[in-house]
């Protein structure tokens, strides 16, 4: 684990005029490895490969879901996937993109 990463939740407040506003909090700042994934051969096809993904390994932790983000070199990555690791107890690897 070499590069440190940010894990954000979405928060909801209210604003003067009683709407909802949605934005992230930092959760936790957490050692992790990094990868640059390559596009899959559906997102090839659906013509959305532009998008830059990461898979972050990190320790296992039970606040991390699909609606978290991760920012790792100052930007931002939606979550589109959580697993356990194989053979690594506990770890879970994180699947993130975000558009380029």
């Amino acid at each position: 684990m070499r590069y440190r990463v940010v894990l954000s939740a979405p928060t909801v407040t209210i604003d003067a005029f009683g709407q909802e506003i949605e934005s992230y909090a930092t959760t936790a700042t957490v050692w992790a490895e990094v990868a640059e994934a390559p596009p899959t051969e559906q997102q090839i096809m659906d013509g959305t490969a532009e998008k830059k993904r990461i898979d972050v390994t990190v320790r296992s932790r039970a606040d991390i879901t699909s609606r978290s983000r991760v920012q790792y070199e100052g930007q931002q990555y939606n979550i589109v996937g959580v697993s356990a690791v194989p053979n690594r107890q506990h770890y879970m690897r994180i699947s993130a993109e975000r558009a380029i």
